[in-house]
Formats: C-alpha cells, sequence, structure tokens
C-alpha cells in the first residue's frame, strides 16, 4: 500500500508543481502585454521647431567693442585736424630785456594750426575708414562668439530634454526588469533556468537603477538654467539636408582676408611720419614807448629720412594675415568635415537600431502566433526577453539621439549659412518589407497558422503552388497579391521560414 501512495503524492506534488509553473508562465506573459503597451520606438515628428536652432546676438564685450569702435570712427570723422594755440606774457616789476635792451611790459600771441598729414586731417580720416575696417571684422568675431554661445546653451536644452526622456524610460525599464527578476528567481530556485540568467538580469537592474540616479542628480543641477520650452519638450529625432552645408571657401572669408589687407596698409601708410601743416599767426607786444602787432601765415612740414623696408614689412604682415586666415579656414573644413562624418555614423546606426527594433516586434508577433496556434506555454518568457532587448534599443537609441544632437549643434556652428530653415529635417525609416512572394506549397501547418505567420511578417505579396479557395479568400481579404507562377530557383518558401523561426524560439 505504501508504493501506491507514495506514486499518488508524487503525481500530487507533479502537478501542483506544473499548475504553479504554468501559473507563472501566464503571468509572464500578464507582464510582457503590460511592458508592450508602454514600448514605443523614439519619435521622428515631421514638426521641427527650428526656432531651437536660431542664433540670437547676445549681449558680450564683443558686442560694446563694436560699438566703440563706430563712436571712435565718427569722432575720427569729425576731426579735422585743427589745433589752436595761445601764450600771454606781462611784466610786473619791469625787469629789462636784454636781448631787445628794452622793457617789454606785454606780450601776446594766438595760432590756429591745421594739420593735413600726421595727426591731421588725412591721417583722421584713414583711421576712421580702418576703424570702420576692424567693425567689421568684430562683427564677425561677434557672429562666432554668438554661435559658440549658442552651443553651449544649446547643449544644456537638448540634454535636459533627451534625459528627461531616459529618466521617464529607465523608470519603466526597472519596473519590468523588477517583476522579469522575482519570474526568473522563481524558476532559478526550482532549477528550471541558469544561475548566469539571473545574474545577468541583477546586474542590468543594477546598472539601471545607477543611471536613472545619475540622471536625475544632474536634472535637478541644471533644471533652474533650462527655459519653460524645454522642460516637457520631446525633441524628434533629426537629420541635416548636406546640400544645405557650405564647407567651400566661401565670400564671407575672401572679403575677412581682403579687409586684414586694408587695415594692414593703412596702418603702415608713408603720411603716417609726415607732418605737413598750415598755420596762422597772431603776435602783439606792449613796451614802455609803443605798442605794435603781426600776423603771421605760413606752413610746416617735416619728414623723417630712414633707409627701411617698409613695403617688405607691409607685405609680409599682408602675406602673414592671409596664412592665419587660410590655416583657420582649413582647420574649420577639418572640423566640419569630422562632424559631418559622425552625423552620417549616428544616422545609420540609429537605423541599424531601427530595424532591430522591426526584428523583435516580429518575432513578438510571432512567438504571440505560435502561443496561441500550438500552444507553447514557455512562449511568455520569450516574449519578456524580447521586450527586454527592445529597451535596450530604445535606450541606445536615446543615447544615440543626444550624440546626434551634440553633433548637429557643432555643424550648425561651424556652417557659413546663416538660415537654418532647410537645413534641419526628420529622420525617415523606411519599412519596406523585402520578403515579398514568398512560395506557399501544401505542408503539414494549418492555414491559419501559416495566415498569421504572414501578417506577422507583414508579407504583402505570395506565389502559390496550389489552389485553395477559402485560403485565397482569406489571403485577398488582408490586401496579400497572390500569383500563381512557377516558383523561381532562389524562392523563398513560407514552410522554411516557419520551420526557421520554430527553431530560434526552440533554442531559447
Amino acid at each position: 500500500m505504501k508504493a501506491p501512495i507514495f506514486i499518488v503524492l508524487l503525481l500530487i506534488s507533479t502537478i501542483a508543481k506544473t499548475q504553479e509553473i504554468d501559473s507563472l508562465l501566464l503571468q509572464s506573459y500578464d507582464i510582457y502585454k503590460n511592458a508592450d503597451t508602454l514600448l514605443h520606438f523614439p519619435n521622428s515628428k515631421d514638426d521641427i521647431d527650428i526656432n531651437i536652432f536660431s542664433i540670437a546676438a547676445k549681449s558680450s564685450p564683443t558686442l560694446y567693442e563694436i560699438k566703440l569702435k563706430e563712436l571712435e570712427s565718427n569722432s575720427y570723422k569729425k576731426d579735422w585736424g585743427l589745433q589752436i594755440k595761445a601764450n600771454s606774457y606781462y611784466n610786473f616789476r619791469g625787469v629789462l630785456d636784454e636781448e631787445t635792451n628794452n622793457i617789454t611790459v606785454s606780450r601776446f600771441s594766438a595760432e590756429l594750426e591745421w594739420n593735413i598729414l600726421k595727426g591731421g586731417f588725412v591721417a583722421n580720416r584713414s583711421r576712421a575708414t580702418a576703424t570702420l575696417l576692424e567693425k567689421q571684422l568684430l562683427d564677425d568675431a561677434l557672429d562666432q562668439e554668438n554661435r559658440i554661445i549658442w552651443r553651449r546653451q544649446f547643449r544644456l536644452h537638448y540634454n535636459y530634454s533627451i534625459n528627461q526622456e531616459l529618466l521617464n524610460h529607465f523608470e519603466r525599464k526597472n519596473k519590468f526588469l523588477e517583476r522579469y527578476f522575482d519570474i526568473l528567481n522563481t524558476l532559478y530556485v526550482k532549477k528550471m533556468i541558469k544561475r548566469e540568467e539571473i545574474i545577468n538580469i541583477s546586474n542590468e537592474l543594477l546598472k539601471s537603477r545607477e543611471q536613472y540616479n545619475q540622471i536625475k542628480f544632474y536634472q535637478e543641477n541644471i533644471s533652474d538654467s533650462i527655459p519653460p520650452f524645454f522642460l516637457n519638450k520631446q525633441l524628434p529625432l533629426i537629420k541635416l539636408q548636406l546640400s544645405e552645408i557650405d564647407i567651400s571657401k566661401s565670400i564671407e572669408n575672401e572679403i575677412k582676408t581682403t579687409l586684414q589687407k586694408n587695415i594692414i596698409q593703412r596702418e603702415n601708410r608713408a603720411f603716417k611720419d609726415i607732418k605737413f601743416s598750415l598755420y596762422a599767426n597772431y603776435n602783439w607786444t606792449e613796451t614802455m614807448t609803443r605798442q605794435f602787432s603781426s600776423p603771421v601765415i605760413g606752413a610746416r612740414f617735416s619728414a623723417p629720412i630712414r633707409f627701411n623696408n617698409r613695403k617688405k614689412i607691409i607685405q609680409t604682415k599682408i602675406q602673414q594675415a592671409e596664412a592665419k586666415q587660410e590655416d583657420n579656414l582649413i582647420g574649420k573644413q577639418n572640423q566640419l568635415v569630422t562632424y559631418l562624418s559622425a552625423h552620417q555614423e549616428k544616422i545609420k546606426d540609429i537605423h541599424t537600431l531601427y530595424k532591430q527594433w522591426l526584428i523583435l516586434e516580429q518575432r513578438k508577433r510571432i512567438a504571440q502566433i505560435v502561443r496561441e496556434e500550438l500552444g507553447v506555454s514557455n512562449c511568455g518568457l520569450l516574449m519578456l526577453q524580447y521586450t527586454k532587448e527592445q529597451y535596450d534599443v530604445i535606450e541606445n537609441v536615446l543615447q544615440l539621439k543626444k550624440q546626434l544632437y551634440t553633433v548637429v549643434s557643432h555643424i550648425v556652428e561651424l556652417n557659413q549659412k546663416q538660415d537654418v530653415r532647410h537645413l534641419i529635417s526628420s529622420i525617415s525609416f523606411n519599412q519596406d518589407n523585402t520578403l515579398n512572394n514568398v512560395v506557399i506549397t501544401k505542408n503539414s501547418f494549418s492555414q491559419k497558422l501559416q495566415f498569421q505567420f504572414l501578417k506577422a511578417k507583414k508579407i504583402e505579396r505570395v506565389q502559390m503552388t496550389f489552389r485553395d479557395h477559402s485560403f485565397e479568400d482569406l489571403l485577398k481579404k488582408e490586401g496579400v497579391e497572390i500569383s500563381f507562377t512557377k516558383p523561381a530557383p532562389n524562392a523563398i518558401f513560407l514552410e522554411k521560414l516557419i520551420s526557421d523561426e520554430l527553431k530560434i524560439i526552440a533554442k531559447k
């Protein structure tokens, strides 16, 4: 009697364990359904707010230096080089002037001088023009400063916005991983999975929590510096129109070189050392015996006698300025090419992740079909694994999105064109299905399973080697195109596709 009782108890225990495992598998499917409703690939909207890329003028020392140059230029234009001199003398004690042997009671002289060259009319006109040229160079420097300031501020803004997406993502992911870990832990206790699986999920959960805390700490520190527009703004995935990017030697750079050349030539003109002026002088003198005055007009001229290489010095300074400008331009071009290459890599990586996302979505649909049509209960765990991989894909996309905005901001800063309306566009994803003209043959799989598989794979065109009106009507109702041509040698057979997917599920 003991043996039958033992067998009965063993059967009861086995049935209880089986029911408990089935309950876990059903619970895993419920977790998958709850998580699946929250899973969305990061958006790529068409409505891009170009205002976030607008570069506005900021108050800076360079801006005030430009205003100062304008005032200086106006001052030079109004300075005609006129100079007045006056001198007076009165002899209170009646001292004898030994040179004239007379007593000069008082003396007065006044002179009006018009400096024409050095420090005068012509020089001031030249300095006014040179100051305006310097102002134009400062305008370019101010534009570069504004671009740098914009990029640094924009970096805070897009980091905050994308970090908010990451926080929401990690919050959902952590809840999912916690429930996923509980199920795997129960299965591990029952020795149904390996220890490495639960260790991997545990490490990933700890890492995800740590990243969440780091990002949250960063957000709290910079939130006061973020404008209201970016507080709840979700930025789209963007790309650049390469045709709108100017990496050539632009007219602006040629103008800048010409400005520097003119400034050097004006600073080293020969008349800056030559003094020429016209003057009018009036002298009045009173002695003990008489009074007399003497008006005088005249001209003054002075020029240094030098033997130097003034022309060669000017030419060398011009060549030096041109070389610096050329080096600066080449450096910017190299930077721009580097960032453009990085931009293309980021776009390519995002498209690759999108393809991975579509594959995971497809495999989840297939796993659900297998669970419903073939009654494979462990598909719930498999769909949880696919869901975890999708969370990883979203995280990678958001990190790439942050890197992409960094690259785009640098390119906008370096691009010569001011207008960015046609420079920025949203990323478009290609959802074309390459699996078309799949061949359907008579096989052991049910028509319902084959139909659901075609829907899961989103196959729109098939070739059939047999006639079945009910199956054909079902396919046509879903918009699937059917042909009855002879299959090509390299044709893809639906039976093989289903078998391959079932093998993948079996390996999991």
